[in-house]
């Protein structure tokens, strides 16, 4: 395996990560975290393997850890605390809408399909 056969399958990658993601920006960074991902652990590729399933499922494991990540630092609010007579403004973060994303992707069933 080299390169050039990694680099066939980064359209598909891109594809599918739109569709796990629903944003262009989040899936072109899905992608990379994938390759990168796939490069640094060429070694455990197992030769004569499906390698578009074995990049598929590092893909689906990135995009794990990253929701992972964003919902361990979400800032859980309680509604029935939060008070708009207190003049607070209540704004969702980059990291918040993210996770949103992926969880309604998730939840959209056939999108992610079963982890």
């Amino acid at each position: 395996m080299d390169i050039g056969d990694l680099m066939r399958h980064v359209p598909h990658l891109q594809r599918y990560a739109r569709k796990l993601t629903g944003n262009g920006d989040l899936a072109d960074d899905l992608v990379h975290d994938t390759l990168e991902r796939a490069l640094t652990r060429l070694t455990l590729f197992q030769s004569g393997t499906n390698l578009r399933a074995w990049l598929f499922a590092i893909m689906h494991n990135v995009l794990a850890n990253q929701a992972r990540k964003v919902s361990a630092r979400a800032v859980h609010v309680s509604f029935d605390d939060y008070s708009e007579s207190q003049g607070e403004s209540f704004a969702l973060s980059d990291d918040t809408r993210f996770a949103s994303g992926l969880f309604a992707a998730h939840s959209g069933g056939d999108k992610l399909g079963k982890w």
